[in-house]
């Protein structure tokens, strides 16, 4: 069969504009003879969902659009969408064929009745069409049960239902398949793995798109461009009869590169989808600003980026912020209010938020914040609220962001090596003892705090990695204590795999993590090691309880309960239009010992 994969950037929730394009693309995949069409996880709906009283009419509005598209569409498609579930949005897919729109996923399976398990995903999460047998995942979970489960389908519909992140190279998709898991996923399962990539910035998820198709060969046969709009498609044989499929060298992944594409397209995303064209900041000659600035004027354009000189730094700094904004030929303006003459550093810094707001105000622009993620985490008390509507930065590490300053640098030599090396490095007791230069104290810092955020490793598994007792718990208390600040910050672009504020401190919780022995540590390994065995015998147990209530249950009491259950799905799909059918590791990057823990 012949595959189609449109990845385009939408705004979600824009039912009409959107029903309309995926028509048209419907019209472009049938005229190149594509059998199917799949659209990105985010495309349609988006990945999140209005508050609970607005979900009626989302819905019917979203149904209605289904109907629109399922009756104008020249191609069948497949298009993924976001519905209310128990513990917040869950993924469900819609296949549109015959005028009709048939669920795919756990709807289809109330709707069929199906006396198992609900959690058997590989049962599920599969339909039928042309022959083929897909079986659709949305996160690396869904795909592990398809491989665990030794399902037997053709090909897998992988849409990511978050975005990207730095440390999971995967998250990349086509841009980074010699890096990524997929080729694995693609031996592992004997099947076809088709990756459907979301484009642009939704809420604070960024998508970079760069769809692709690999062969249970692991063979690339199909990759869209990362960051740009396109129709992928691709013939996809079953056995060895056709022509033979011209395979393409994968690319090499630049993960810094990859990190400031998706930020210059999450930032102007997010602005042009809020009907938004410009943004203020503070350039005051060291790193974080001068990469924020750079960033925004390679996003944005020059004439959209507004700025002023924080006249609190010292004389080489301005000099330096002013040389930058020439070189980049951005707006830069007077403050509109003087500084206070005063001592207090804090009250000087307040005053220069003021003066931010006031610029912002004056040009009509979002106003930035250019701190990031070792900011957050380590360094928000410094804060205390501010003017700035984003901090595009906020989830990037300290560590990261040198990174971006020097691969901007070599696309064009714009920030000076002075402003590179103009940063600080949080105040931690033990810190200039265990470390002899700023930059590796830094990198050590970064690298503990992507241990317990990002690798979710507790206080123990971190000394007993990286030693340094007293900089470990040093940084894990002051993680703990800046909740309260973080909590007036600016959001940030999610670019990780877990940011700052997903780690969320209970305020006023007096228990702390300590150190303890490998014998508490072995135990607590134990009890988890059981826990997968105990859980699959209490599954085993319900699963027998399900099966003797359907045997009890007439068809009519079933065909009652679903009816109830099925009350949303009514409201989404009203008039009609269902059918019943056939339906790793995270290296850290830069930082000189990489990942703080070994593959095992």
């Amino acid at each position: 069969m012949r595959i189609a994969v449109a990845q385009i950037n939408t705004r979600a929730g824009d039912f009409g504009a959107t029903s309309q394009r995926m028509i048209e693309l419907a019209r472009r995949a049938a005229s190149e003879g594509a059998d199917l069409l799949a659209f990105p996880m985010a495309a349609f709906a988006g990945p999140c969902l209005p508050d609970y009283g607005s979900l009626a009419g989302y819905a019917m509005d979203m149904g209605a659009a289904l109907e629109e598209i399922a009756g104008a569409a020249a191609c069948p498609c497949v298009i993924p969408v976001a519905m209310s579930g128990e513990d917040g949005p869950a993924c469900e897919t819609m296949l549109i064929r015959d005028g009709n729109v048939v669920p795919v996923g756990l709807m289809s399976w109330f709707l069929d009745g199906i006396p198992t398990e609900p959690s058997d995903s590989s049962a599920r999460g599969t339909f039928e069409f042309a022959g083929v047998k897909f079986g659709v995942a949305y996160n690396y979970d869904d795909i592990r049960a398809f491989v665990d489960a030794e399902a037997e389908i053709d090909a897998l519909l992988y849409f990511p239902e978050r975005g990207f992140a730095l440390d999971d190279p995967s998250s990349a998709l086509g841009a980074s398949l010699m890096e990524g898991r997929f080729r694995d996923d693609a031996w592992s399962l004997d099947a076809w793995i088709v990756g459907v990539g979301s484009l642009g910035g939704y809420d604070l998820q960024v998508y970079s798109g760069s769809s692709f198709v690999l062969t249970p060969k692991a063979e690339l046969v199909g990759c869209a461009p990362a960051f740009e709009e396109a129709l992928l498609v691709v013939d996809m044989s079953l056995d060895d009869v056709g022509a033979p499929v011209e395979v393409l060298e994968p690319e090499l992944y630049d993960r810094s590169l990859h990190l400031w594409e998706a930020l210059s397209l999450g930032l102007r995303d997010q602005l042009t989808k809020e009907g938004d064209s410009d943004v203020a900041l503070v350039l005051d000659g060291r790193l974080d600003s001068s990469v924020l600035v750079t960033l925004a004027s390679d996003a944005l354009g020059p004439l959209h980026v507004h700025a002023l000189i924080d006249a609190t730094q010292d004389a080489r700094h301005q000099q330096l912020a002013a040389q930058l904004a020439r070189t980049l030929g951005i707006d830069v303006r007077p403050p509109a209010l003087p500084l206070p003459d005063s001592d207090d550093v804090q009250l000087t810094r307040d005053m220069v938020q003021v003066q931010l707001a006031a610029l912002a105000r004056g040009v009509g622009a979002v106003p930035l914040a250019s701190f990031d993620k070792t900011f957050v985490a380590l360094e928000a008390r410094i804060a205390r609220g501010g003017a700035a509507s984003l901090a595009p930065l906020g989830d990037v590490y300290r560590t990261d962001v040198i990174e971006l300053a020097h691969l901007r640098n070599t696309i064009s030599p714009v920030i000076d090596a002075a402003s590179i090396a103009s940063y600080d490095v949080p105040e931690i007791a033990g810190l200039t003892a265990a470390e002899s230069s700023p930059e590796t104290r830094l990198q050590r810092v970064d690298v503990t705090l992507a241990t317990y955020l990002e690798w979710e490793r507790s206080l123990s598994d971190a000394v007993s990695r990286q030693g340094c007792e007293d900089v470990c718990v040093g940084i894990l208390d002051r993680l703990c204590a800046c909740e309260l600040a973080r909590m007036v910050l600016p959001p940030c672009f999610a670019v990780s795999s877990r940011t700052v504020r997903e780690m969320r401190v209970p305020l006023g919780l007096a228990w702390h993590d300590v150190v303890r022995p490998d014998d508490d540590r072995s135990l607590h390994r134990d009890l988890l090691a059981e826990l997968p065995s105990a859980l699959e015998a209490r599954g085993r147990v319900r699963k027998a309880e399900m099966s003797v209530q359907a045997s009890a249950i007439q068809p009519e009491s079933i065909e009652g309960q679903v009816n109830e259950l099925l009350g949303l799905l009514r409201d989404l799909l009203q008039d009609g239009g269902l059918a019943s059918g056939d339906v790793g590791d995270f290296p850290f990057g830069p930082l000189t010992w990489g990942s703080p823990f070994s593959e095992n």
